[in-house]
């Protein structure tokens, strides 16, 4: 069920404009080489995939969320609810390392958790991802930089908004994505 999760969220960010049409399939390919290597669930219901790419110049990232969970073959084996996939230019390792760290830090706080897991729209989804992470005023942690794009979908409803600041842009559907 992993592939065909990243493929819609690949499809989101797609059809906001965030990545060329005609670079659909190498990213797809790199995220689906990524996969192949070992997955990217990482438990506690938690999924980051990542790739990078020359078809992009800056990060770019969508959120899902699935209340039933998806089997990924995460390493605790239980079913992921949130999902996490970004790219990053290509030889930009650091700037990879960083993201992956900051997201997997991020979820993994219990309290982030809690407040995505029980927001009702994809606007208080989103209102999780832009407030103030705690422990970013002791410096233990960052989040990603504002240029990061954003792009939230929420299956529950039909409707279609999008936005163009970052971590704003918006398509609601019975999955949720941000990035």
């Amino acid at each position: 069920m992993r592939l065909p999760t990243i493929v819609e969220l690949i499809h989101l960010l797609v059809r906001l404009g965030l990545i060329d049409a005609g670079s659909r399939e190498a990213i797809l390919a790199a995220l689906k080489q990524r996969e192949e290597t070992m997955s990217t669930g990482i438990g506690f219901g938690i999924a980051i995939p990542h790739a990078s790419s020359e078809n992009v110049v800056e990060v770019v990232a969508a959120f899902g969320r699935s209340i039933q969970g998806i089997e990924f073959d995460a390493l605790d084996n239980a079913p992921v609810k949130f999902v996490v996939l970004f790219i990053v230019p290509k030889n930009q390792f650091q700037t990879h390392l960083r993201t992956l760290a900051s997201i997997a830090k991020f979820l993994n706080d219990r309290a982030v958790s809690e407040r995505l897991a029980a927001a009702e729209t994809p606007e208080q989804i989103r209102s999780v991802f832009q407030q103030p992470y705690p422990a970013q005023a002791r410096g233990a942690r960052s989040k990603p930089s504002p240029r990061h794009t954003a792009a939230l979908c929420n299956r529950r409803t039909q409707s279609t908004r999008h936005q163009r600041s970052p971590r704003s842009h918006l398509r609601r559907t019975p999955f949720q994505a941000i990035s």
